[in-house]
């Protein structure tokens, strides 16, 4: 199995990280604070181009870790090939699954917001009462692939 991730890793000043490496078919994986972690404190506003700033350009594949699915619209204006989220739960029990949507442009699993992929997984945790009800919880296993052009 390659490690594609293991030879570089950085930290910028807000708290965002990348890891690359170099060579041709390479990636960069950086991660960003949570979407609304900026309402409290302005300089942790959740940035997914600035979480690129000193990646190395030649990078053909971009990755994000944001805590929320809300970060997508930003990430896919950045140019990330792929964002991987929870927050959540899935929409955890009914009735809270009707709201989670009017707050979240995705609540579970893999969709595509223009050439970026999206992923939200449901988690194994709970939010408020210890219950879950038609969202399961769910350890994800991802494998990626270099696309067949």
């Amino acid at each position: 199995m390659p490690r594609i991730f293991r030879s570089v890793a950085r930290s910028t000043d807000k708290g965002h990280t990348w890891s690359s490496a170099p060579g041709a078919g390479s990636a960069s994986l950086a991660g960003v604070t949570d979407f609304t972690a900026g309402h409290f404190d302005a300089s942790q506003a959740s940035d997914p181009e600035g979480a690129l700033a000193g990646a190395p350009l030649a990078t053909t594949t971009r990755v994000l870790l944001a805590h929320q699915p809300r970060s997508a619209v930003a990430a896919e204006a950045a140019g990330y090939q792929l964002q991987l989220s929870g927050h959540t739960h899935g929409g955890q029990f009914f009735p809270w699954n009707l709201f989670v949507p009017m707050q979240q442009p995705f609540t579970s699993g893999l969709h595509r917001l223009h050439d970026m992929w999206v992923y939200v997984s449901r988690g194994t945790g709970y939010w408020g009462p210890p219950k879950r009800f038609g969202a399961p919880s769910e350890i994800t296993l991802l494998t990626l692939v270099t696309a067949l052009n």
